[in-house]
């Protein structure tokens, strides 16, 4: 039975989704496959094309509202009725991570009751927490908390961390796919928000996280702990507008040069320490070919069957990671076949990775759907010169080996520099992204070494570019020197597991963190 039926909903039912977020994205995804016209978003902060304010919204007689929120559900739907909002337009909407009906209808009964249960649970685990804490809590283990997917950070950093044999780290996430495929590796994990996700909360001393908290269950497990903040990249999209990210203060944030310390992580971050070391995930991309033969840790998450195919294939290739966009931007101009026979001409592989919060099935904003696009997706073989990898894989391994990278407003192309091969900025709806999603925090034309063609032409002309004079490389370069610092090239990790590892042992560990700095 489709979530439609389940709910009540008829086709072409007029539906707003409230708050605006990634799961109402994901429940607008579902609907719009069952027929349901999808209105837009509602939001008291975020704002953009499809997206109203709940101030002076107007509901018609033909629409009705799903709020989407495991946190803040009541609360939503107490102010929108408090706002004149007709109770039986509100749908509460419930999401229970299940692969065939992710979503569930309740009433507002049944969401009171399950909220009362998790305030008791969230309750009882707070006076366990002070009771217990201080009595269970071991300096030598470490949790890393990653929610949605594991992040590249995350991962690597759990490798250094384990090598230094002092440290236990185990990975907490609620992927369980990716659970399943760390496991293979030996990599220690636990599914987030569990019972065992509770005690092992309880009994590490450090946690690491690359993400604002927003649960209280997160915020809980960081109380009394050493807190280290990785983030997931330097930024070059404005980050914190829309929530208070100094309302947490950690022991240790993660920078990767003085530059980006005072124009990002300072003003956004309140912490005792900011470690300009760098980001474990780029320390791959300094080493030499990793072989899928061994069971190195470095291969966890990596798709190893295009990893093999195209490393020991020897063949060229270009990886191309557009960044994550709303709902209803402009759509990307690249048609699949034109791309296909362009490719197929230079003997070259195109590489396309989408940002890990658009999976499988959802390419509403990704790419013109004119071309069968099941025809570039790998089975063990491939005989197309377009091939997706999967977006929620590490391909950080591949990345030293390509060509060239091509990407927009990502964060990725900042890792690129240390791979020093041209850059291309396909910036095609640039204006629109920027009206949706905020502006950027260093002057975007400064700060992008390299082509930015704005249609499918240009795109391919600069492709040609790449063979031919680097005109780039000097501004790379400069780039380069002012995002990172020569002395933590290649050992990010190392330099962070060590500095993690002082903070619990002081006397020795410090003094070989130094020296590895220096």
């Amino acid at each position: 039975m489709t979530i439609s039926h389940r709910i009540g909903l008829k086709p072409e039912q007029k539906i707003w989704l409230c708050p605006y977020s990634h799961l109402s994205e994901k429940l607008a995804e579902i609907l719009k496959k069952q027929d349901i016209s999808i209105q837009g978003f509602l939001d008291q902060k975020k704002t953009g094309e499809n997206i109203r304010s709940y101030k002076d919204f107007n509901l018609k007689k033909d629409e009705r509202i799903f709020i989407v929120s495991p946190n803040h559900a009541l609360t939503i739907y107490q102010t929108l009725i408090h706002q004149g909002l007709p109770a039986k337009a509100l749908s509460l909407i419930d999401y229970v991570s299940s692969a065939e009906q992710p979503f569930r209808l309740r009433t507002e009964l049944e969401w009171r009751f399950i909220s009362s249960v998790k305030a008791g649970l969230l309750a009882l685990y707070k006076r366990i927490h002070s009771c217990l804490k201080h009595h269970l809590a071991c300096n030598n283990k470490a949790l890393l908390i990653s929610p949605g997917f594991v992040d590249l950070n995350i991962k690597d950093l759990y490798i250094e961390l384990d090598k230094t044999g002092s440290i236990k780290p185990c990975i907490a996430t609620d992927n369980l796919e990716q659970i399943r495929r760390l496991k293979k590796f030996n990599i220690n994990t636990v599914k987030l928000n569990s019972p065992l996700f509770l005690w092992r909360a309880l009994r590490a001393k450090i946690k690491v996280l690359d993400h604002n908290p927003v649960s209280s269950w997160h915020k809980l497990a960081l109380k009394d702990s050493i807190s280290i903040q990785l983030w997931h990249g330097i930024p070059l999209k404005k980050i914190g507008h829309l929530s208070n990210y100094k309302q947490w203060h950690y022991d240790m944030v993660v920078s990767t040069s003085p530059f980006v310390t005072d124009y990002a992580f300072k003003p956004l971050f309140s912490a005792k320490r900011i470690l300009e070391c760098g980001y474990p995930r780029n320390d791959i991309l300094t080493s030499t070919v990793v072989q899928p033969e061994c069971q190195d840790k470095r291969l966890a998450l990596v798709n190893r069957p295009i990893y093999d195919w195209l490393i020991h294939g020897k063949r060229k290739f270009i990886v191309y990671m557009p960044t994550w966009r709303q709902p209803g931007s402009m759509q990307n101009p690249l048609n699949l076949d034109d791309l296909n026979r362009f490719a197929k001409n230079r003997d070259l592989i195109l590489i396309i990775k989408h940002h890990p919060f658009i999976r499988p099935g959802s390419f509403y904003s990704c790419l013109n759907e004119d071309a069968d696009s099941e025809r570039f997706h790998f089975r063990g073989e491939h005989s197309e010169n377009v091939l997706f990898y999967p977006s929620t894989d590490d391909i950080y391994p591949l990345l030293a080996h390509s060509q060239a990278l091509i990407t927009d407003y990502s964060s990725v192309y900042f890792d690129y520099l240390l791979v020093n091969k041209p850059l291309i900025f396909f910036c095609y709806d640039r204006m629109q992204y920027v009206s949706k999603h905020g502006d950027f925090m260093l002057d975007f034309n400064t700060y992008t070494p390299g082509e930015k063609p704005q249609n499918a032409e240009e795109l391919m002309r600069a492709i040609d570019n790449t063979g031919k004079e680097d005109r780039f490389r000097n501004a790379r370069e400069k780039l380069y020197r002012q995002l990172f610092r020569n002395e933590t090239h290649g050992k990010s990790g190392q330099i962070l597991a060590g500095a993690i590892a002082s903070m619990t042992d002081k006397p020795r560990q410090e003094q070989e963190t130094e020296a590895l700095i220096q």
